[in-house]
């Protein structure tokens, strides 16, 4: 790693310590482009920072607009995105202990191998086909069992 990424890393990490794992520039940025509803800034600047890590914790999300949001190894614990549109984004890795998916659009959604855990709430979301839970552990989260059937039904069609 170059010294300039090294510094970035550190700096970053030093403000995870003292933000208590919440980037205020990263929220107004992702509120921003939830606004506009288009994650083409967002995305980009994460494609070009893949170093810096996404600090989101608590996160109020409610009605947000995350269409194909690049969301891969972000801390969103706590947060809450009820009545959002993720539809297509990608949480591959996610933190999502205690977040609150509550009648948000999951379609075509990945939370490959997110970490969950029993004070996460998944209730009333509307999925498809393409959501994919693969390497989530959903029993340990609170799913209502109709949803939880269908999830693991996507993760056993993905793997035929």
């Amino acid at each position: 790693m170059s010294n300039a990424k090294q510094m970035v890393l550190d700096r970053h990490m030093e403000e995870d310590t003292e933000k208590g794992r919440f980037d205020r520039e990263q929220y107004r940025m992702l509120r921003h482009c939830s606004r506009m509803q288009d994650m083409t800034h967002w995305n980009v600047w994460r494609s070009r920072h893949r170093e810096v890590p996404v600090l989101l914790e608590g996160a109020d999300l409610k009605r947000a607009h995350l269409i194909g949001a690049d969301l891969r190894w972000a801390n969103l614990a706590g947060a809450n995105f009820l009545e959002s549109h993720i539809e297509g984004a990608n949480f591959f890795g996610a933190s999502l202990e205690g977040t609150h998916l509550t009648m948000a659009f999951l379609e075509g959604a990945t939370f490959r191998f997110a970490k969950i855990d029993a004070e996460t709430v998944i209730a009333e979301c509307n999925i498809d086909r393409n959501t994919d839970f693969t390497g989530v552990g959903l029993d340990a989260a609170r799913i209502a069992p109709n949803m939880k059937e269908a999830m693991k039904n996507n993760i056993r069609r993905k793997q035929w």
